[in-house]
């Protein structure tokens, strides 16, 4: 099944600030990083995560898949390279049956080891995606093939029960092997796989009950399924969406469309996040505005949602995941990037570790950055890395690779970054768009579109949903489906979006929380900012913007009762500095107005 939509070609988009600022950070610090790269790829050869049942094994496979879209965006020839070694040095790995796992023969299929090999998977098929040589890619399919052969010969209906290959959430990990085998399905047509798949969906993915039957079942909502795991939930239906699209049988669809539903209605934070404490499902969007323990709003989770969301849209066309992606990629995401390098405390080892690309957890009720590493594993020279530093890169391409498309009539524009569009038409014509303001500051974008020779095509911009007086001027449009159509002759065209935009007030238990556009507003200690959660009271009419500093993308001031000054600025800047202070976040306060 093809989807509705093609990104655009690598390095047709250049885009600058805070997205420029996000790739640019990922691809330096961490996807170039040789040494990395092998230290992840002799996991592969040394084995040790039978010996603590641990997901080492997962690490490169999420990095490279992360890399491999970055590169979609960015083309970038010394990200290529480096992509292209870590993939040596994995194949190397391969051991003479054709597995590729940190688990011995000895210790294998048991806890984590087949989410481990979903991974490897996963990033073999992201770089095949970009692979310029066709020798390696033949080497990948090989190894791919190789791999997913051995699982096939020794899980299934009279071997081993998939729900049984982990002890860990009922083997909904496991179970999440369901996607990267429909990928491998789509690549070879190897029938064995598409068996394989079914196998896994008739399974229904975990031992505790049918997941499929829950996500079906009215009133039945993730928080109350028999595992509530968020992001291997929601790995596992991802799954089931690639089952869709192989078998153009519409249940699942309208059963995956269903599960985000019902996710999006009781777990989704005011930053865009999934889930809250301890990574599970737990009527978050009702307790959110409660106390929280430390461990909340995990990155793998809001990375993970993401890519659930882009992949509805991929099918369905609906905006409604564009805005929700928007959401969480502005705030829970950019927020979790670590720009100034602090340490962070791990739990397993009872002290500060060394830096890494990204937060695991986000705060949002007076707590701070920096409190713990998810995923944390510990490598035999000393060093230790982490599950959502390894996912995150992932997470920023998409927010690029989103913001314009191509489908059959032009191209959708979805995100306004500033930046330079250099792409074709449907008909094979080039074609230049250039988008010109802050879309998070400003209330009006200019748009402008050269065509090389005069050529009809719709170009479609979505109209935001947090901008009720948004439109277009200086160009004719229809409206459809929440995009401005605009269908006519193009050939040096200029025209206008205008995006008004005010401080909103969200109030959720008696809480209220501030937003300005798509982006959210939290108080900061390292602001000056005091008593943040505590009762306050607000002088009416006093608010007024600010110039943003250090990294902001806005900030807004607010007198209270008291004289004193509130610092609301952009939730992803607050905290950024944790190893060196006592930062707290707020995003839900109590408020009185004078």
């Amino acid at each position: 099944m093809k989807y509705l939509f093609d990104y655009l070609s690598p390095s047709d988009a250049v885009y600058s600030g805070k997205v420029a600022e996000t790739v640019d950070f990922v691809t330096e610090r961490q996807l170039k990083d040789r040494t990395l790269w092998k230290k992840f790829a002799n996991q592969f050869k040394i084995r040790p995560d039978g010996d603590n049942e641990g997901w080492r094994g997962e690490y490169w496979g999420k990095m490279m898949r992360g890399g491999c879209l970055i590169y979609r965006y960015s083309a970038d020839s010394e990200l290529y390279d480096a992509l292209t070694f870590g993939v040596e040095e994995l194949l190397k790995a391969q051991d003479e049956y054709g597995r590729i796992s940190t688990y011995t023969i000895e210790t294998e299929f048991t806890c984590w080891d087949l989410w481990c090999r979903k991974y490897v998977l996963t990033g073999l098929e992201h770089f095949y995606a970009i692979c310029k040589e066709e020798g390696l890619k033949a080497r990948v399919i090989s190894a791919m093939t190789s791999s997913a052969d051995y699982i096939c010969e020794r899980i299934g209906d009279g071997k081993t029960d998939i729900r049984k290959t982990s002890n860990c959430w009922g083997g909904v990990n496991s179970c999440s092997i369901l996607e990267p085998f429909l990928e491998l399905y789509k690549l070879t047509g190897i029938r064995r796989y598409l068996s394989f798949s079914e196998y896994i969906v008739k399974s229904g993915g975990c031992i505790d009950g049918n997941l499929l039957s829950c996500a079906e079942k009215d009133g039945c909502l993730p928080y109350t399924y028999p595992e509530v795991k968020a992001y291997e939930t929601m790995s596992f239906f991802e799954g089931v969406l690639a089952y869709y699209e192989v078998t153009g049988e519409r249940y699942y669809l309208d059963l995956v469309k269903k599960f985000v539903e019902d996710t999006f209605a009781t777990e989704r934070s005011v930053i865009g996040g999934i889930g809250g404490k301890k990574e599970l499902f737990d009527n978050f969007y009702n307790n959110q505005t409660e106390e929280q323990p430390t461990i909340v709003q995990e990155t793998c989770v809001t990375v993970t949602w993401i890519r659930l969301l882009t992949r509805l849209f991929f099918n369905t066309g609906d905006k409604k995941y564009i805005d929700r992606i928007e959401k969480s990629f502005v705030n829970a995401m950019w927020g979790s990037l670590n720009l100034k390098w602090n340490r962070s405390y791990s739990s397993i080892v009872k002290r500060i570790v060394s830096p890494l690309p990204f937060d695991s957890y986000s705060p949002i009720l007076n707590d701070k950055r920096g409190r713990e590493v998810a995923g944390f594993q510990l490598f035999p020279d000393g060093t230790n890395y982490g599950c959502c530093a390894c996912i995150g890169s992932a997470g920023v391409a998409l927010a690029p690779l989103l913001a314009v498309l191509k489908d059959k009539d032009g191209l959708i524009l979805n995100y306004y970054f500033d930046g330079e569009i250099k792409t074709e038409t449907p008909s094979g014509k080039n074609v230049n768009v250039s988008v010109r303001g802050n879309y998070f500051t400003d209330d009006v974008i200019k748009i402008k579109v050269r065509a090389d020779t005069q050529e009809r095509f719709t170009l479609k911009i979505r109209k935001p949903v947090w901008s009720d007086g948004a439109c277009l001027n200086g160009v004719d449009y229809t409206e459809k489906d929440g995009y401005f159509i605009v269908d006519k002759l193009w050939d040096n065209d200029g025209f206008t979006l205008e995006i008004p935009k005010m401080i909103m007030r969200e109030e959720l238990n008696g809480k209220t929380a501030f937003t300005y556009g798509p982006v959210v507003l939290a108080l900061d200690e390292e602001k000056g900012n005091k008593d943040l959660y505590g009762g306050i009271v607000l002088s009416c009419d006093s608010g007024k913007m600010q110039t943003a500093m250090d990294g902001e993308i806005i900030r807004y001031t607010i007198k209270r009762e008291n004289g004193d000054e509130l610092v609301f600025t952009d939730y992803a800047s607050c905290g950024k500095d944790w190893e060196f202070k006592n930062g707290k976040i707020c995003v839900w306060i109590k408020v009185s107005d004078k």
